[in-house]
C-alpha cells in the first residue's frame, strides 16, 4: 500500500467498491485490492434491486447503469427440467418501480 494512503479496501465487489467511493468522495486517498478481473460470472450478478438502483443514484453512475443494463425485472421463474414455474414480482415503492 502506498505510505500516504489513507484506506485500503480489499475486495471490489458491491460492497467494497461502493465503501472506496465513498471514502474517496470524503477526500480519503484510498487503495481499491482486488484479485479477480472482472466482469465475472455470478449466478445473481446481473440482477439490481430497486434499493441497489438508489445506492448507485447516490454515487452519482444509476442513470448510466440504467442505460447499460437489460429490460426491468418484472417476474421470476423457476426450471428443473420438469417444470415451469412463473410469478410476477411486486412493484416496489418510490423512485424505482423495478430492480
Amino acid at each position: 500500500m502506498p505510505p500516504d494512503a489513507d484506506a485500503l479496501v480489499i475486495g471490489g465487489g458491491p460492497a467494497g467498491s461502493t465503501a472506496a467511493a465513498l471514502l474517496a468522495r470524503a477526500g480519503w486517498h484510498v487503495v481499491l485490492a482486488e484479485r479477480a478481473t472482472f466482469p465475472r460470472d455470478a449466478v445473481c450478478g446481473e440482477c439490481l434491486s430497486t434499493g441497489a438502483l438508489d445506492w448507485l443514484d447516490a454515487l452519482g453512475i444509476g442513470d448510466q447503469v440504467r442505460r447499460e443494463a437489460g429490460p426491468p425485472l418484472r417476474s421470476v421463474g423457476w426450471l428443473d427440467g420438469r417444470r415451469a414455474l412463473h410469478a410476477p414480482l411486486p412493484v416496489a415503492r418510490g423512485r424505482h418501480p423495478h430492480g
